[in-house]
């Protein structure tokens, strides 16, 4: 049977301020105005919701009396980058950059690979949301940190912001900011001649032989 026509007039429209991926329910709203939602309870379901996604509802009553979302609809607006992530990225980017200049590698050739790595991380991770909203096979997580590993973490960086995609799971996080932090240490000693990393090889060293 056809779900019935629904006029405008009939829907609201609110933010999702908590999700249990796990239990498969979340909420709309705060205080007083919290509303219940759960993944049974979407017209179509897309995969979890994010902290921060819109979703267009009717309010409604469960069983217990309390208000949730029926007939719940993602609102598919386009996605924004905030100042924020941009401004980290810009930090996180200058002594990366100074070192690739420092050695030479801000050749056309080398940026232009260093574009091709991360246009494809980026395509890798839209893919990988797409596939998550459609229950499909995923991307290995190994495979998107390989390519961060590969100089696409600065693009991982934006995609997880712009395409909300593995910004909440700690154990991805953890690992995402262990090759930055490794980044970052690596161009860092590259501009003092290796002198840090020279020093830990001398003390393990030592320590084998001893």
């Amino acid at each position: 049977m056809p779900r019935p026509s629904l006029t405008p007039q009939q829907f609201q429209e609110a933010r999702v301020t908590h999700w249990d991926t796990r239990k498969g329910f979340g909420y709309l709203g705060e205080g007083r105005d919290r509303i219940f939602l759960h993944r049974r309870d979407f017209v179509r379901w897309q995969g979890p919701p994010a902290v921060g996604d819109r979703i267009r509802f009717i309010a409604g009553t469960d069983g217990s009396g309390r208000r949730c979302a029926t007939q719940a609809e993602f609102m598919r607006l386009l996605p924004r980058i905030q100042l924020g992530p941009v401004f980290l990225l810009a930090l996180l980017l200058i002594v990366p950059l100074t070192a690739a200049w420092v050695y030479g590698l801000t050749s056309l050739p080398w940026l232009g690979i260093f574009t091709f790595i991360n246009l494809i991380t980026w395509l890798c991770y839209a893919a990988d949301k797409r596939r998550a909203q459609a229950g499909q096979w995923r991307i290995p997580e190994s495979t998107l940190h390989l390519m961060e590993v590969a100089a696409g973490w600065p693009a991982a960086l934006l995609a997880q912001r712009w395409l909300r995609h593995k910004s909440t799971k700690n154990s991805y996080q953890t690992v995402f900011w262990l090759i930055v932090g490794l980044y970052q240490a690596a161009a860092y000693d590259s501009l003092h001649r290796w002198k840090y990393s020279l020093m830990a090889w001398t003390q393990i060293t030592k320590a084998i032989g001893n």
